[in-house]
């Protein structure tokens, strides 16, 4: 594995973590209306990162499957968020 591709897998488990994080308490109902800071932290910054390594990723088949899991991500937080503040 090459030093990209350990940037690559790093920043893919971080921006994972960085959402169940999110999952587990700040932007989860049970714990109210969340911050923009939390929004931005939590639910923003994942999406980036993940949108970063889809840009940065030269393989093709990669590619294909960062995106999938960037909608699975971006479908999750809709349906979180939707819930927390009353649109889903």
């Amino acid at each position: 594995m090459n030093g990209k591709n350990k940037y690559i897998v790093a920043g893919n488990i971080f921006a994972i973590l960085l959402l169940a994080m999110g999952l587990l308490s700040p932007l989860t109902p049970s714990e109210g209306t969340p911050t923009i800071i939390e929004l931005l932290i939590f639910a923003v910054l994942p999406l980036l990162i993940l949108g970063a390594i889809i840009i940065k990723t030269e393989n093709r088949l990669l590619k294909i499957f960062e995106a999938g899991q960037f909608i699975i991500v971006a479908v999750i937080l809709y349906h979180v968020l939707g819930f927390v503040y009353g649109t889903a």
